[in-house]
C-alpha cells in the first residue's frame, strides 16, 4: 500500500471514531447542532488537507492538471448536492478520460 492509501484509511478511521465518540461522550440529546456539525466536518477537513498535499506535492510544484480538474469537478458536484460517492466516481472517470486523451 502506498502512503497515500494508508493516510486515507487512517483518516477514514479517525472520521468514524470522531463521529462515534461525540454521541457517546455527550449523549445524543445534549449535543448541539453546531457541535455535531463540527464533529462531522473534522474528518472531511483532514481528508481535504491530505488531498491538497497530494495534489501540490512536497516541493509545492508537482500539480497534476488532471487531478486538479477532477477535484474541482467533485467540489462543484458536491456543492450542487450530489452524493459524495457519485462525486468521487465522476471525478475518477474524468481523470481516466483526461489521461487517456493525453
Amino acid at each position: 500500500m502506498t502512503p497515500l492509501t494508508i493516510g486515507i484509511a487512517l483518516l477514514a478511521l479517525m472520521n468514524f471514531t470522531l463521529k462515534a465518540l461525540g454521541p457517546l461522550l455527550l449523549g445524543p440529546e445534549r449535543m448541539s447542532e453546531r457541535t455535531a456539525a463540527t464533529i462531522d466536518a473534522m474528518g472531511q477537513g483532514l481528508l481535504a488537507s491530505l488531498v491538497v498535499a497530494a495534489l501540490v506535492g512536497a516541493a509545492g510544484s508537482d500539480v497534476d492538471a488532471a487531478l486538479l480538474a477532477a477535484v474541482a469537478l467533485a467540489m462543484v458536484l458536491r456543492w450542487w448536492g450530489l452524493h459524495e460517492l457519485a462525486c468521487v466516481l465522476i471525478a475518477v472517470a474524468l481523470v481516466a478520460i483526461i489521461r487517456s486523451l493525453t
